[in-house]
C-alpha cells in the first residue's frame, strides 16, 4: 500500500485515504513507506467525537479493530477512552460483519443483538458509539441508539471532502 501511495504522490495526488477501519492497523508501516499525507479514519473520528464534547465512547468493529490497540490507542492519544465489548460479544459482532454484512445480508436479529451490546456499552459509561467498521451502518443507525452514533464511513468521507476543498 505504501508503494501505491507513493506512486499516487509522484503523479500529483495531494493526499490519500484508506477507506476502511481495520486496515488502519498497518498505518505506521504505510507512513514509513510514503511521504504522501494520509487522512486517517481514526483521526477523523476522534475529531468528530471531540467536537461532540465526548471523552468516552463504545467501539464496535471487527475483532482486529476491537482487540488490537491501533484504534483504541489512536483515540486515547486524543484523550478519548474507548470501551469495547467482552470476548463473546466481540466474536458475535465479528461473525455478523463477516458472515452477514459483507455478503449483503441484513438480519433484524443481528440488529437487536448489536443494540443490546450498545446498551451494555452505554451502561459501562459510553456517551457515544463508534461504528468502527464500514459495514456496521448497514445495520445500525442513529435511530437505533439513545446516544450519538459516529458513523466512521460518513465521518471519513466528509473529512476527505473538507480536506480536498481546502
Amino acid at each position: 500500500m505504501a508503494a501505491i501511495f507513493e506512486q499516487m504522490r509522484s503523479v500529483g495526488v495531494d493526499f490519500g485515504l484508506i477507506c476502511a477501519n481495520t486496515p488502519h492497523r498497518a498505518l505506521p508501516y504505510i507512513f514509513s513507506g510514503t511521504s504522501l499525507p494520509i487522512l486517517s479514519i481514526i483521526d477523523a473520528t476522534a475529531d468528530s467525537v471531540i467536537r461532540a464534547g465526548m471523552k468516552t465512547v463504545g467501539l464496535l468493529g471487527t475483532r482486529f479493530t476491537m482487540k488490537e490497540e491501533f484504534y483504541t490507542r489512536g483515540l486515547a492519544d486524543r484523550g478519548i477512552t474507548a470501551i469495547v465489548p467482552d470476548d463473546d460479544e466481540i466474536g458475535m459482532i465479528n461473525r455478523i460483519i463477516y458472515e452477514e454484512l459483507v455478503k449483503g445480508i441484513i438480519n433484524d436479529e443481528s440488529r437487536e443483538l448489536l443494540k443490546e451490546i450498545i446498551g451494555w456499552l452505554v451502561e459501562e459509561g459510553a456517551k457515544g458509539i463508534v461504528l468502527g467498521c464500514t459495514e456496521l451502518p448497514l445495520l445500525i443507525a442513529q435511530k437505533d441508539c439513545l446516544v450519538p452514533v459516529f458513523d466512521t464511513t460518513r465521518i471519513h468521507a466528509e473529512a476527505a471532502l473538507g480536506h480536498a476543498l481546502e
